[in-house]
């Protein structure tokens, strides 16, 4: 999902943008957070959703407090988003992984950094730099909370495999520390008609000593 130009992975998803749009925002994010759910931050802080679709699960969090940029290229997604969520302390990006070329020339950091539902789309040589570019966006000390598809992907919006355990490795060689790994079931009737698992990760970027415990769990 390199920066501007349209992947078949967006192709795709700009296709069935449609259909896809009251799926993603009939899931309550309380059910697909529930493996990391106590690793979300309780006191504000400043978050990125990267590939937030309608930002259902971004507005759910700026609801909670939080400052909230939701990172969407496919601008159907984008638009009913903006639409769907409009009056909330939201911002919206068209940003691409795995550069994210305009949030860091921008120069923003963030607390928490949020991949749900993408890093299968990635292609494997794409997802170091991803990797690195999301760290290159995280405060000091801050929190990456990814989750890792295992299974079949619907034709046209294609998967390169999950690989958890290369994604940890990855972490692990860049100096992020592994605070949870949960393997689970998905929570769309699609997927679990598909026998779809994830894989969910939180890594840990630690740094000053002095925002040591500002997220608060």
């Amino acid at each position: 999902m390199t920066d501007n130009r349209e992947t078949e992975v967006l192709a795709g998803y700009a296709r069935d943008a449609e259909d896809l749009i009251d799926r993603f925002e009939a899931l309550d994010p309380l059910q697909v957070f529930a493996p990391v759910l106590d690793f979300l931050p309780v006191r504000p802080c400043r978050v990125l959703d990267v590939a937030a679709g309608t930002g259902r699960d971004a507005a759910w969090l700026a609801r909670a407090g939080h400052i909230v940029t939701a990172v969407e290229p496919v601008a159907a997604f984008r638009s009913a988003g903006q639409s769907l969520h409009r009056g909330l302390d939201l911002t919206w990006s068209a940003d691409q992984l795995p550069d994210l070329t305009e949030l860091r020339q921008a120069g923003g950091l963030y607390d928490v950094l949020i991949l749900n539902g993408v890093w299968h789309h990635l292609k494997l040589a794409e997802r170091e730099t991803a990797l690195r570019t999301l760290c290159s966006l995280a405060a000091p000390v801050a929190r990456l909370v990814i989750s890792v598809r295992n299974g079949p992907a619907p034709a046209g919006r294609p998967s390169y495999g999950g690989e958890a355990g290369r994604l940890l490795g990855q972490a692990r060689d860049i100096g992020l520390s592994v605070t949870c790994h949960k393997k689970v079931a998905s929570v769309q009737p699609q997927n679990i008609a598909a026998g779809v698992t994830w894989d969910w990760l939180v890594l840990e970027v630690s740094g000053a000593e002095g925002r040591k415990g500002q997220l608060g769990n």
